[in-house]
């Protein structure tokens, strides 16, 4: 403790405590910490700094100021009395060259390779490594067109439950694989690299343990050849001390005994592989989104066609597939998936065709709604609802000429000028208009009640009683005209066959025009193109 520190501090204790005993006893522990040291001065003789003050000059409260200020002299930035050191900085100036001091700005883990490993344990799925494999039965030629049969399914299946932990990222990974539309070539690992990932899959022994169905078609196959059993059945050992593929196996042999195997699967493993088919339209066709009552009923009318229906689809699987593959596709490339995949689906699953066909116009259900109302009641005075709604009914109108007659438009990723906030009280109008005319698809919705308090809330500000104008009416029929082309309410909205490209559906309805002022629609977003296939397409 410096004598300047000791001199203050005497008189701050006399100046605010009255208690004697308690003055006498911090001065007296005052005096026993400066009479340790010795009473030397500590400067060791040197010549001090000036003094920051003179005793009784200033107040208590300038010279501790003063003080503070001289003992920072040794260190600055640092904290009272501590200078870099020179622990009596108070009374001496201590020459300290500053340091800079390193700081890193980003963290270590702050890189896109962190990022994606929070995707992938998120439920995100990892880079295909069967597209470009291009070893059979996952052969360039076969990936590429389309060729891959249910024995191919399966085969993905052990690769990707081998690859990754847990049935629903299994099943978000299978789909990657082989089901996937337009995966960019990002997505993708070259073929040299997927061949080391696969053949590294297929030695993970632990999971192949682990998946009681795979060890039971293992099993299963040998015990079809008690006698003259085939070549490739030696290669891999079921035994306790040799567990394993034997040794010097290529990737191709080890994925040839692959495929040889899943001829001996059950009913149950193979549905959960082609499952796969159902959960990825079903949530195409959704949007990912679906209720537990609507479910129960698609699960319930598919169940004589797929027996395993309640085991393959349910809410978080169709949720996560759209989340992590809706990406992939917009009203461009939409119409021919659909159309692709309703010519395959079975014609006895008459629920699942209706779902596919029913894909066209989700998204934009508040702008259908309007349109349908427009056009089922063309005698209604909808020039008092646009004097009501006026910026929403523009807004309904431009939406209206945008879309066009492309009922995939709701897949479009940006919305832009056709979202439902634009027009919500309108939409809920013509959802009421439509319930009370006998639309029971709109009945019992919580939002039509809303939509009557903001109506009355609105109404209460518009002029209702005055004539409607020629301009007014003339509006009016123009929107008339322009919703009988709309996708809502053209004959073969839900059609079993699927829909036109949107350029083709554009050509057709050349009349098609927007209100005074609107602008074009504007063209489909076009698929991009595909990645060359590999010039080498030998198997090792």
């Amino acid at each position: 403790m410096s004598p300047d520190v000791y001199q203050l501090s005497r008189e701050i204790i006399h100046q605010h405590c009255f208690q004697t005993f308690s003055v006498a006893f911090i001065c007296a522990k005052l005096e026993m910490a400066w009479f340790r040291r010795g009473g030397q001065d500590p400067n060791g003789g040197r010549a001090p700094v000036a003094r920051p003050f003179a005793h009784g000059e200033t107040s208590v409260k300038d010279r501790m100021a003063a003080l503070r200020n001289a003992m920072y002299q040794g260190g600055r930035g640092r904290g009272l009395g501590i200078a870099a050191g020179n622990p009596w900085a108070g009374t001496q100036r201590a020459e300290v060259t500053p340091v800079a001091q390193d700081v890193m700005i980003r963290a270590p883990a702050d890189n896109e390779a962190v990022f994606e490993g929070l995707m992938n344990a998120a439920g995100g799925v990892m880079m295909s490594i069967l597209r470009l494999v291009d070893v059979a039965p996952f052969t360039a030629n076969v990936m590429q067109n389309h060729g891959l049969d249910v024995r191919g399914m399966i085969a993905a299946q052990i690769v990707c439950a081998l690859r990754m932990p847990g049935v629903q990222i299994q099943r978000q990974q299978l789909i990657q694989e082989v089901m996937a539309p337009e995966l960019p070539a990002e997505q993708m690992v070259p073929r040299d690299q997927a061949r080391g990932q696969v053949e590294r899959c297929l030695r993970n022994y632990n999971a192949i343990r682990d998946h009681a169905w795979l060890m039971d078609m293992i099993a299963a196959a040998q015990a079809a050849f008690p006698e003259n059993p085939p070549p490739w059945l030696a290669r891999f050992v079921l035994e306790r001390e040799h567990f394993g593929w034997v040794q010097n196996l290529t990737l191709v042999e080890m994925l040839d005994y692959i495929w040889h195997i899943t001829e001996y699967v059950d009913d149950r493993t193979r549905a959960r592989a082609t499952g796969i088919v159902l959960l990825t339209v079903t949530s195409f066709a959704l949007r990912g989104s679906i209720t537990h009552s609507k479910l129960s009923r698609l699960i319930t009318d598919l169940q004589p066609v797929v027996r395993y229906a309640s085991e393959i689809l349910n809410i978080n699987d169709i949720a996560c597939t759209w989340a992590n593959f809706g990406h992939l596709v917009h009203d461009g490339n939409m119409p021919a998936i659909m159309r692709r995949w309703l010519g395959m689906v079975p014609a006895g699953a008459v629920r699942l065709r209706v779902l596919l066909s029913q894909a066209a116009g989700s998204g934009l259900t508040s702008l259908y709604v309007i349109a349908r109302a427009i056009h089922e009641h063309p005698d209604f005075p909808w020039p008092y609802i646009a004097r009501l709604y006026p910026a929403e009914w523009r807004a309904a109108g431009t939406a209206i000429a945008i879309v066009g007659g492309n009922p995939y438009f709701g897949f479009r990723r940006d919305l832009a000028e056709v979202r439902s906030t634009l027009f919500k009280n309108l939409a809920s109008f013509c959802g009421k208009l439509l319930v009370a005319a006998g639309d029971k698809t709109l009945d019992n919705k919580e939002s039509i009640s809303r939509m009557i308090e903001s109506y009355l809330e609105t109404s209460q500000g518009a002029d209702l009683a005055g004539d409607m104008t020629d301009e007014e009416i003339g509006e009016a029929h123009h929107m008339i005209n322009m919703v009988a082309n709309h996708p809502s309410n053209m004959a073969n909205t839900t059609n079993m066959a699927g829909h036109d490209d949107p350029d083709e559906i554009q050509a057709r309805h050349v009349n098609f025009a927007a209100p005074p002022g609107i602008a074009p629609p504007p063209p489909a977003v076009q698929p991009p193109p595909l990645p060359p296939a590999d010039g080498d397409n030998g198997n090792e």
